[in-house]
């Protein structure tokens, strides 16, 4: 009897500990709202068999904020991208007053040809458009337009305040017969400049994949000629996973 008697104390403790520390969480949870972000960037020349994305970027007036999930969904009806930022506030007792930036990614998907609207929640349970994204119908079975550098990283570095700077590409190649053959840069929108590094396959019969021993490349891509401003730099990569970085040029 003593035995069963201390089991369900101890499991009324658990449960009891398991409360207050629920409580906790609840007690110390923020507030979740929608966001609507100061700047959207639409890259251009997606296929409908491309995966689309947008960029936008976001910020803070102090350090109580803190960037939520992401979500978004497609109306084919209306040709509309509605876009839920979600934005979490803490009731903190200090709140160090300064700007906090962050961006994302809006990965889409493939979507069918056409434009869209693109909108985002706002606080009020409405919805604010920020711009449009424009999906053109695929002229290749493959998955891209041209054989892009497989880049890793990309960099802008501006060594005179005065002057526009260039963007580091930075790669792997891990093919034996694989090589830089040029990089194609426009501005084709205000705030967006794409920047396409393209290989090239030499012709050679002794092609190897390098599994071990992969080839790293360095590209600069000089912005010289591109305008001012802050934009979206958009460098497209082999894997299909563009880099995106928002810069005063």
């Amino acid at each position: 009897m003593k035995r069963i008697i201390k089991k369900i104390s101890m499991i009324v403790a658990m449960i009891c500990s398991a409360t207050v520390a629920q409580s906790a969480v609840q007690a110390g949870a923020p507030l979740i709202f929608n966001q609507v972000p100061k700047a959207l960037y639409v890259p251009v020349g997606f296929d409908s068999n491309d995966n689309a994305q947008v960029v936008f970027e976001a910020q803070f007036e102090n350090s109580c904020y803190r960037p939520g999930v992401t979500e978004y969904s497609v109306d084919y009806s209306t040709n509309s991208i509605l876009i839920q930022n979600k934005a979490q506030k803490y009731d903190s007792d200090f709140c160090l007053m300064v700007i906090l930036e962050y961006k994302k990614e809006v990965n889409l998907g493939v979507l069918n040809k056409g434009t869209y609207n693109v909108l985002f929640a706002d606080s009020s349970g409405g919805f604010q458009s920020l711009g449009a994204i424009n999906v053109n119908e695929a002229s290749t079975t493959s998955a891209d337009d041209f054989l892009y550098a497989p880049i890793k990283s990309a960099q802008y570095i501006k060594t005179d305040p005065k002057k526009n700077g260039y963007v580091e590409l930075k790669g792997v190649f891990t093919n034996s017969c694989m090589v830089m053959d040029n990089v194609k840069v426009s501005r084709p929108s205000v705030g967006v400049v794409q920047v396409l590094p393209i290989a090239k396959m030499l012709n050679k019969s002794d092609c190897r994949v390098l599994k071990e021993n992969p080839v790293p490349f360095t590209q600069k891509v000089n912005l010289a000629d591109f305008g001012k401003g802050r934009v979206l730099i958009h460098v497209r990569s082999l894997n299909g996973q563009a880099i995106n970085l928002i810069e005063y040029l």
